[in-house]
């Protein structure tokens, strides 16, 4: 049972290191608070559900990417023409224009979906495949592998080639990117944009295996926060690892302790941090001058 236990971890840990890491990248780059991120991991799982189900039934790997690359555009909007002029605001500005963005995506997904949870459907086969001993369904195998591929193709986009140059002058030090010539309006869109693209994955990916209703965005971007606090806010590989460690402690806690306190786990977590680590496990503190 231990080791389906550990699974199981991996399977939730897999979206929220995908979740995490996506904020991260936006308040580590923009200094953003984005209380509507959890919106765009709600809008990945309609999004595919959408195309799965209705516009010429289309086969859930095409029906992902087609809604993930209208979340990148929507993304790129948003940001263009809302979120660019939220940098530099005090916290309490982009925290009430955040949460009220999250609320009018809420409202616009009910008006056009409905209220009702929802399956997504897939086609792949319900009966669980017995690797070694242990029994997994194909989309949850399906969940671990294309986040650990995503997250090892984002990390070589940024440490190896130009433009992850670029992002990290920019996640480093803004002012001098400028002076280095380096479009930094670009990079924000780009950041803002492959965040939401992050956490849209993880709603398209999670919904093969989870009931998908509006109101789904909230619990994901309170765990999102907790991550990307316990980690340290500006660190991209803190994220990931606490993210799966997230994941197998609740499904750890969920089956040796009770499920019914397996969401309390994360916010325990977070207290326990707060008190002897506030800068977070793998963040620096800095200096108050």
């Amino acid at each position: 049972m231990f080791l389906q236990f550990i699974i199981n971890g991996l399977v939730v840990g897999s979206a929220y290191a995908l979740i995490a890491v996506g904020h991260t990248m936006i308040f580590g780059m923009m200094k953003i608070v984005n209380f509507a991120h959890g919106e765009l991991y709600m809008l990945g799982a309609f999004f595919t559900f959408t195309f799965v189900s209705y516009i010429l039934q289309l086969n859930y790997f095409l029906a992902l990417a087609i809604a993930m690359v209208l979340i990148i555009l929507f993304a790129a909007l948003t940001e263009r023409t809302m979120i660019s002029k939220l940098v530099g605001k005090d916290i309490m500005t982009t925290t009430l224009i955040t949460i009220g963005f999250s609320i009018f995506l809420q409202n616009i997904v009910q008006a056009v979906w409905g209220a009702n949870p929802r399956s997504l459907p897939h086609p792949f086969r319900k009966e669980p495949l017995e690797i070694a001993g242990i029994f997994i369904t194909v989309p949850r195998l399906l969940i671990i592998v294309i986040s650990i591929v995503v997250i090892i193709l984002l990390h070589l986009l940024i440490q190896k080639t130009k433009l992850g140059k670029a992002f990290r002058a920019t996640f480093q030090n803004r002012d001098s990117a400028l002076l280095a010539g380096i479009n930094v309006k670009f990079i924000y869109t780009l950041s803002y944009s492959l965040g939401s693209f992050l956490a849209a994955l993880a709603g398209g990916l999670l919904g093969m295996i989870y009931i998908i209703e509006p109101t789904m965005g909230a619990l994901a971007v309170g765990k999102a926060f907790t991550i990307v606090i316990v980690a340290g806010k500006r660190s991209y590989l803190g994220a990931i690892g606490v993210g799966y460690g997230l994941g197998l402690i609740e499904s750890l806690g969920a089956g040796y302790i009770s499920s019914e306190y397996k969401d309390a786990f994360a916010f325990v977590i977070l207290i326990i941090v707060l008190l002897l680590k506030p800068e977070g496990l793998f963040g620096k503190l800095r200096s108050q001058k």
